[in-house]
């Protein structure tokens, strides 16, 4: 169904047989332990929700260029996998130490912007730390649980 439509509005600029076989990569990536890619990209995007769909895989993909986020507004917080003695205008902490993120840009070096638990702020390598997870509240739910 999706060719045919594809192929009725000319927006396809692979062949069926590209496709098909796009889709089959979709599958067995999804079906895979651990995935290794890019959330800038829509495949590596996708490969991630598909893993979702048959299990949680909150800890079974890693983005090499920056993070997926499902929330607007909340601050992301990051605990350091190892120490860091950062430069000028670098953040440095210790393994352990809680780093909430401001921001962060996605260049060779994926640097992110934050403050730590001394309320310094300033940019560090994001390879460096790993997110924590945020439990929120969804008031919908509550009589549901």
């Amino acid at each position: 169904m999706v060719l045919k439509d594809l192929r009725q509005t000319g927006q396809s600029r692979q062949t069926e047989d590209e496709l098909v076989a796009l889709a089959c990569d979709l599958m067995i990536l999804s079906q895979s332990d651990y995935f290794v890619g890019t959330y800038s990209s829509n495949i590596g995007r996708l490969v991630t929700q598909l893993m979702h769909s048959s299990s949680d895989a909150t800890f079974r993909s890693r983005s090499i260029d920056h993070r997926m986020s499902y929330h607007r507004g909340l601050p992301l917080t990051y605990r350091a996998s190892e120490d860091f003695s950062g430069g000028k205008g670098e953040l440095s902490f210790s393994a352990g130490e809680t780093i909430v993120l401001r921001s962060s840009v996605e260049s060779p070096s994926y640097k992110g912007f934050g403050r730590n638990e001394a309320g310094l702020e300033g940019s560090f390598p994001m390879y460096k730390v790993e997110q924590m997870l945020t439990f929120v509240q969804y008031l919908a739910l509550n009589d549901t649980f």
